[in-house]
């Protein structure tokens, strides 16, 4: 009797263990919604409205659109202890091969496309770590980008980006393309390179969350045409984070916690800049 209910037991224990939990999805399998959860530290404070796929890479998170090509935008975070720390650029641009060959940017899709290849995140962000480094050359954070923009103005705003990371404590970034008309509103991209039609965006946004000691935050949004064309002045194209959502169709930062008034503030507040 005693040796019955032993074995009962034991198969109770092995059922419990092996029978799944009805309901549960896998975070990556819920790729679209309106506010959904993050635990790393790139989507720290959220992001609603998501298209595409996330690709959830080891030092910053891609929303990539298979369809186009290219981003939707990516996110990272900054940390001013960690910009002392120097190593070389590797300019080891490349596929990314987590997406499958049709639906990625091959390196030949750029050759003689008049187009460079601008990075959204900053590889200077992450240079006290080679490989973080190198990741930012993957196709699918890279996007095309005219010359005259990506010489001057582009590289201007990085900079200005980590000088001012470098003066606080850490930051957030959104950085991502846009397809829009005269009047800002969303369409579809009209423009393509190389033999996978790698849609070329009319406008770049960036939008970042600046900390300053615990508590204290403030914010920047821009909002640049992708011209040959343009101003070298990346304070010129400084918006509100309200006038970014409005376009944009996001919502920046939902998780923040700050009371809604401190939020609507840093919103709608536009910077004073004076290009460095």
């Amino acid at each position: 009797m005693k040796m019955k209910r032993f074995f009962l037991l034991v198969f109770l224990f092995i059922l419990t263990i092996y029978i799944p939990t009805q309901g549960a999805e896998s975070p990556k399998e819920n790729e679209a919604g309106e506010e959904q959860e993050f635990k790393d530290i790139n989507l720290r404070w959220g992001i609603s409205s998501i298209e595409g796929i996330l690709l959830e890479k080891e030092y910053f998170t891609i929303n990539y659109s298979e369809k186009w090509k290219i981003p939707y935008w990516v996110a990272y975070h900054i940390s001013a202890d960690k910009l002392q720390i120097k190593v070389h650029r590797t300019n080891d641009f490349r596929a990314d091969i987590e997406l499958p060959k049709g639906s990625r940017a091959e390196l030949y899709d750029y050759t003689k496309s008049g187009f460079a290849k601008s990075h959204h995140v900053i590889p200077e962000a992450f240079r006290y770590d080679r490989k973080a480094v190198s990741e930012t050359f993957l196709l699918s954070t890279i996007s095309p980008q005219t010359y005259q923009l990506n010489r001057y103005l582009w590289p201007s705003l990085e900079k200005d980006i980590l000088y001012t990371v470098a003066k606080m404590e850490e930051a957030w970034v959104f950085s991502g393309n846009l397809f829009l008309d005269q009047d800002n509103k969303i369409i579809e991209p009209s423009k393509f390179i190389g033999l996978n039609d790698i849609a070329v965006p009319t406008h770049f946004f960036k939008v970042i969350l600046f900390r300053i000691k615990r508590s204290n935050y403030f914010m920047e949004a821009y909002l640049i045409p992708n011209q040959k064309k343009i101003s070298i002045n990346y304070a010129d194209y400084l918006i509100s984070v309200n006038q970014l959502e409005k376009i944009t169709k996001y919502k920046f930062f939902p998780k923040l916690d700050l009371d809604e008034q401190t939020i609507r503030r840093l919103k709608s507040s536009i910077p004073y800049k004076i290009k460095r």
